[in-house]
């Protein structure tokens, strides 16, 4: 895989500029609409949906091929600065508080990696956090943007993913590393309930970008090893 996406990069980079079909959607081929993006996260995302749209019987196990490669691509929010970071795809957030003129914007991020803690580190981005109200220790933890897990395996995170119209399940452990896995069978669903005051401040208190998140909203959800529903606190941004 990585010989052919050599090739494929060459092949572009000296072919001349003329329009393409996927130009209608992005420039760059690979780049959803409406995105900054590079040609080289481009023709690494074009790698990781034309798995997705492909008729192979075992696409779980090419995710799994390519995410040791390249990581998977998951969603976390952007400072104003990594507009000029060439390894991550971004939009600009449709939140009414993420666009105000005396404060930085923040923007939508995707990035290809193969563990969330360790985007942490990195300047440009402000990975999301969670906390898992009833529990002591391990109680604050990083998750992905926009969304919830589905269920909890012990301490591990288990989300259901789509991409071009394939949904299979992605598990974030404690430590950030990331796998891809059959989409998990759930009979225990989770629900939203409303989260305390004391939770709200604690949860908002956990980013240094005061206008990232407006409030919080909380969710019981299914942990089948403890056999018992936990609840999660999230940051809510706008609707």
């Amino acid at each position: 895989m990585l010989k052919v996406l050599a090739l494929l990069i060459s092949t572009i980079f000296a072919s001349e500029v003329k329009f393409l079909p996927y130009m209608a959607e992005h420039e760059n081929l690979g780049c959803p609409s409406n995105s900054h993006c590079s040609k080289k996260i481009g023709l690494i995302r074009h790698q990781w949906t034309g798995i997705a749209k492909s008729s192979s019987p075992n696409k779980i196990k090419k995710m799994r091929s390519f995410t040791s490669s390249y990581g998977a691509l998951l969603p976390v929010w952007g400072r104003e600065s990594s507009e000029t970071n060439k390894d991550l795809i971004l939009w600009d957030s449709s939140c009414k508080g993420h666009n105000n003129e005396k404060l930085e914007s923040i923007k939508l991020i995707e990035v290809f990696t193969k563990n969330l803690n360790s985007l942490n580190k990195e300047k440009d981005l402000l990975v999301p956090n969670v906390i898992m109200t009833n529990r002591k220790s391990s109680r604050v933890r990083s998750v992905l943007r926009g969304d919830a897990p589905i269920l909890i395996d012990g301490d591990d995170l288990i989300y259901i993913k789509e991409s071009e119209g394939f949904y299979y399940g992605l598990r974030l452990k404690l430590n950030g590393s990331i796998s891809i896995e059959e989409v998990p069978k759930v009979e225990n669903y989770p629900s939203e309930v409303s989260c305390s005051d004391d939770i709200t401040k604690e949860l908002l208190k956990l980013t240094s970008v005061k206008h990232l998140y407006q409030g919080s909203y909380c969710k019981i959800i299914w942990n089948k090893k403890m056999k018992k529903y936990e609840t999660l606190a999230f940051g809510w941004s706008c609707d």
